[in-house]
């Protein structure tokens, strides 16, 4: 309508040829409008709301199940295994990577029946719901569900895992890691590397059809548009000597 074009509905009976027609077509939009901002302020309102009784409004951990309301039960199968897993760490006799195969031993699979890899066991163990807490974007609140550990054992196992220094290894470094995003969906690149050298980036969604793009074409296109702030000679040269230099560490 507002490029030139009409728009005619029949069984309503309503065309935006008349400027009764638009006139109508405006409100109907506004009403809409109206109606899909109040139905996110319900829909937040109700979040905070199941948040404040102390239930989880999305989903619950492995260990749990999710009962009427938004309430959160232990599982009586999966729940001992997670009880386990945090007993044996407690002690210190097991590591994260030991976990992979002690819960492999006991049975323990996510919601797809797969058995659950070093991170994902990580993740386990830091998150706070098992002690009756529940951490959400909008906050902690406390839990109405029952624990399946207690914060002494929830907390011995985070001084563990503080003391061995647990962390993700980060096998390459990527000059534009989490700053570009898909210009047709929005979404984040992802960074890869190819037969470990080659390094590039892509959408994470197949269906955008952004093919990937060398991580060379970018640093060019950066340091072309740099050229037009009008740097001194000598910042560009400097900033050149430090990009390159972080392609070298980077390739280490």
């Amino acid at each position: 309508m507002l490029s030139g074009h009409e728009l005619h509905f029949v069984a309503e009976n309503l065309s935006t040829e008349s400027h009764m027609g638009k006139t109508m077509m405006y409100m109907l939009w506004g009403q809409a409008s109206a109606y899909s901002k109040n139905l996110k302020m319900e829909v937040n309102k109700g979040i905070t709301g199941r948040l404040k009784q102390g239930r989880s409004p999305s989903y619950v951990p492995v260990g749990y199940k999710k009962a009427g309301e938004c309430r959160a039960v232990i599982d009586p199968i999966k729940g001992p295994m997670v009880k386990q897993i945090f007993k044996d760490y407690a002690s210190g006799n097991f590591s994260v990577h030991d976990l992979v195969a002690r819960a492999r031993q006991i049975g323990l699979t996510n919601v797809h029946g797969r058995y659950y890899s070093q991170n994902s066991l990580h993740i386990i163990l830091r998150t706070t719901f098992y002690y009756g807490l529940i951490t959400h974007k909008r906050g902690t609140f406390p839990g109405e569900h029952e624990p399946l550990v207690s914060k002494s054992v929830f907390d011995r196992v985070q001084y563990v895992l503080k003391e061995r220094g647990f962390e993700k290894k980060v096998k390459f470094n990527y000059v534009f890691q989490r700053l570009l995003k898909c210009f047709t969906c929005g979404r984040n690149l992802k960074s890869m590397t190819s037969k470990r050298r080659w390094k590039y980036y892509h959408c994470r969604d197949r269906g955008c059809g952004v093919k990937t793009i060398p991580e060379p074409v970018l640093e060019e296109q950066m340091i072309n548009h740099l050229e037009r702030l009008e740097f001194t000679d000598e910042e560009l040269v400097g900033f050149k000597k430090a990009l390159v230099s972080f392609r070298k560490n980077s390739e280490k």
